[in-house]
C-alpha cells in the first residue's frame, strides 16, 4: 500500500467513475473494509426490521449486537483516518466541503426518510405521530444519526487539531468512555471518540505488515467479547445495540481485524470476484447508506403482504436488495451527473 493511495479528504467514496471499474487513486483495502462494514449495516437493519415485526426469536438479538459492536466503530475510524486534510483546510474551503459532504446529504435524506416514514406509518414497525420535519435539526431520523454525529466529530476534530497528540488521544478516550459514565448522554456519542482515534492512526500502520501476534491477540479479545455476549444477559430496549461496556474491546479490535483481512485480500486476491464486488460496495457507501433503509423496510412489508413470513427469506432478500438497488441507482446518478445534487459526491 502506498501513501498516495489514501485520499484523506474523502469521508465517503466518491462516484467519480460511472463504471464499476477500480479507480486508480483509491486504496483498495480501505474500500474493501468499508464494503464489509456496509454489508453489516444493511444486514443489521434487515435483522432489526425482522425483530421489530416479531418474525424471529429475540436470541437473534445477540447476533445483531455482535454486528453493531463492530460496524459503526469501523466506519468512524476509517472516516477519521481519511479526514485530516479536509480538517486542516482554510475555513472557506472547509465550510464548502462540510456543507456538500455532510450538511446537505443529512438535510436532504433526513427529509426523504421522515416523509417516507410518515406516508408509510400504517405499515412500519414504529408509529409516527404527526409530520414535523424541523425536528431533524436535533433529532436525526433512522440511520441519519451517523451523518449527524460525524459532523459533530469533524467540528470537534478541527477545534482540537492544534493540541498535542497526547491530548487528542486523551480527548478521544474520554469521549468514548463518557456515555458509560454519564447515562444521560446518547450512546452514539462514543463514536465521536472513535473518529478522533482514527485521525491518530499512524500513517505507516496502513502501509506495512503488522506483527502476526497483534492479530492473534485481537482475535482472542474479540472472541472473548462474543463469548460474553452469548453468556451475559443483554438489554438493548433503551440503548444503541452493543452499548454494554464489556463489548468495548470488541469495538476496538473488531475494526482492526476487518481492516487487516481487507488489506490481506487486496494484496493477495485483488481480482477475486467476490472481493471486487465488496470493494465496489465500499466505493459507493453513500447511496447505499441513505437508500438501504427504505428498501429493506419496503422489501419486508411487500413480502409480508404477499404472505411470505419466513424470516430467512425476508432477511436475505432485504439485504441483497438493500445493497444492490442503491448501488445501481448510485451508478445511474453518476452517469446522469446528478450525484452531487443528491449528496453522493
Amino acid at each position: 500500500m502506498h501513501e498516495d493511495k489514501a485520499p484523506r479528504a474523502e469521508l465517503f467514496p466518491s462516484l467519480r467513475t460511472p463504471s464499476l471499474l477500480r479507480a486508480e487513486n483509491r486504496d483498495a483495502s480501505l474500500d474493501i473494509a468499508r464494503g464489509f462494514a456496509m454489508i453489516l449495516v444493511v444486514f443489521g437493519h434487515a435483522l432489526v426490521g425482522a425483530l421489530g415485526a416479531g418474525l424471529i426469536s429475540e436470541n437473534t438479538e445477540r447476533l445483531l449486537t455482535a454486528i453493531y459492536a463492530v460496524h459503526m466503530p469501523l466506519f468512524f475510524m476509517i472516516s477519521g483516518f481519511l479526514a485530516p486534510r479536509m480538517i486542516a483546510q482554510p475555513l472557506g474551503v472547509f465550510a464548502g466541503r462540510f456543507w456538500s459532504r455532510l450538511v446537505w446529504p443529512y438535510l436532504l435524506w433526513s427529509l426523504v426518510l421522515i416523509t417516507a416514514h410518515y406516508v408509510m406509518r400504517a405499515y412500519t414497525n414504529t408509529s409516527m405521530d404527526g409530520f414535523h420535519p424541523y425536528t431533524i435539526l436535533w433529532k436525526p431520523p433512522a440511520v441519519m444519526w451517523f451523518l449527524y454525529y460525524l459532523a459533530i466529530a469533524i467540528l470537534i476534530a478541527r477545534a482540537v487539531r492544534t493540541l498535542l497528540p497526547g491530548f487528542q488521544i486523551a480527548a478521544a478516550v474520554t469521549i468514548i468512555c463518557a456515555p458509560y459514565l454519564l447515562p444521560d448522554l446518547p450512546d452514539q456519542t462514543r463514536f465521536i471518540g472513535f473518529f478522533l482515534l482514527g485521525i491518530m492512526i499512524p500513517r505507516d500502520w496502513m502501509c506495512r505488515t503488522l506483527p502476526a501476534v497483534w492479530f492473534y491477540v485481537a482475535t482472542l479479545v474479540f472472541l472473548a467479547c462474543i463469548l460474553l455476549l452469548w453468556i451475559l444477559p443483554i438489554d438493548n430496549s433503551d440503548a444503541y445495540p452493543a452499548s454494554q461496556i464489556w463489548l468495548l474491546p470488541a469495538a476496538i479490535v473488531g475494526p482492526f481485524l476487518i481492516f487487516g483481512f481487507s488489506k490481506y485480500v487486496s494484496l493477495t486476491l485483488p481480482d477475486v470476484g467476490l472481493f471486487r464486488l465488496i470493494e465496489v460496495i465500499g466505493q459507493n457507501t453513500m447511496p447505499i447508506f441513505v437508500l438501504h433503509i427504505l428498501i429493506t423496510a419496503g422489501t419486508r412489508i411487500v413480502l409480508l403482504k404477499m404472505g411470505i413470513a419466513n424470516w430467512t427469506t425476508i432477511i436475505f432478500t432485504a439485504t441483497v436488495l438493500g445493497l444492490f438497488i442503491p448501488l445501481v441507482v448510485g451508478q445511474m446518478a453518476a452517469r446522469a451527473g446528478i450525484g452531487k445534487c443528491l449528496g453522493w459526491r
